[in-house]
């Protein structure tokens, strides 16, 4: 089974959809987070079950979609490495990776 690793990137983008939702609804914000996480760990079983990321060239990235949000992830045979959540009507930044910051 293939480990799950969130980027420091990834885990920011979590609390500002934490934070935005909760303006509205503190509650909800948390649910909302929670269903986020809980998809990622379908990864474990299904690596390869997103769909390949149109901005990007290469092979390994993948995304899956939360409601209107964007998980993008890398999967390199052998590990999960979760790089982006934002929404789908946000762009990607133009790079991602083990060496982006």
């Amino acid at each position: 089974m293939s480990r799950i690793l969130w980027t420091e990137p990834a885990e920011e983008n979590l609390g500002g959809i934490r934070a935005f939702i909760a303006k509205d609804s503190r509650r909800n914000a948390n649910r909302f987070v929670r269903r986020i996480r809980d998809r990622v760990k379908q990864l474990h079983r299904f690596p390869e079950s997103g769909s390949l990321v149109p901005e990007y060239e290469d092979l390994h990235f993948r995304e899956i979609f939360v409601g209107d949000y964007r998980v993008i992830y890398e999967f390199d045979g052998r590990d999960i490495l979760i790089h982006w959540v934002t929404h789908g009507a946000r762009r990607l930044p133009s790079r991602l990776g083990r060496d982006w910051k």
